[in-house]
């Protein structure tokens, strides 16, 4: 049987999965489950640019840990899906700005959200110190630096949850980014899996929950919606 589109609307307007808009801003409490302390993380639309004919949405992420960085993420968003077609990462220290643009945009979110949906969300081959911080960054070891590895990192909805968090209790699309890694040793391809992160997602008010995860797929930080801001 045909699958429904399950979608959540504001009366007759379709739902703006993640409202990408300038001016519009999410306050995170993060909390590492390794006991360290908890902090701040903000996402902020700063601009929406036009690039190559294309519309995107400037968001910047920071956070009270660490001061004088941040990242800038360019999306695009469609009837279809949320593309990521750029990150440029900033530190006050270093001149240089680390930046990942792939060749095709990465998928980061397949709209509307249906469970069991699965999509690519984007290919990495190289050293792996190089590879992009999506959000919380894959932390791979880094040991394997100068080795030259390939990463596919692909996405599923996974169904709805009720979600607590800036104070509501939220219905909220649950997608999980999982990947693989190819890594040479000694003559040998290895293959590990691992999870980058869940994400809550609430139609037209954006992510109000994430967790990032280790190597060993066990929860490492927790960041929960605290208030948010939408024009």
């Amino acid at each position: 049987s045909k699958k429904e589109d399950k979608i959540v609307d504001a009366g007759d307007a379709p739902p703006d999965y993640i409202p990408y808009k300038t001016g519009n801003v999410w306050h995170y409490l993060a909390v590492p489950v390794s006991g360290d302390s908890t902090y701040t993380a903000t996402l902020t639309v700063i601009d929406e640019v036009t690039e190559n004919s294309v519309e995107l949405a400037l968001v910047k992420e920071e956070d009270d840990k660490n001061p004088g960085e941040f990242s800038l993420f360019y999306y695009q968003s469609t009837t279809k899906s949320l593309l990521l077609h750029k990150i440029a990462e900033y530190n006050s220290q270093h001149p240089d700005t680390l930046v990942f643009e792939p060749a095709t945009p990465a998928t980061w979110m397949k709209i509307p959200f249906i469970k069991d949906d699965t999509w690519d969300v984007f290919a990495f081959e190289g050293d792996p110190t190089k590879i992009p911080l999506v959000g919380a960054g894959l932390n791979l070891d880094s040991s394997l630096a100068g080795l030259n590895i390939k990463l596919s990192l692909t996405g599923k909805t996974v169904g709805e949850e009720t979600v607590a968090a800036a104070g509501k209790e939220f219905q909220a699309f649950k997608v999980d980014l999982d990947f693989v890694a190819e890594v040479p040793f000694g003559g040998i391809k290895i293959q590990i899996p691992g999870k980058l992160g869940s994400f809550w997602v609430v139609p037209n008010v954006g992510i109000v929950q994430i967790k990032f995860y280790d190597m060993s797929r066990v929860v490492r930080e927790v960041r929960t919606l605290t208030s948010y801001t939408l024009n």
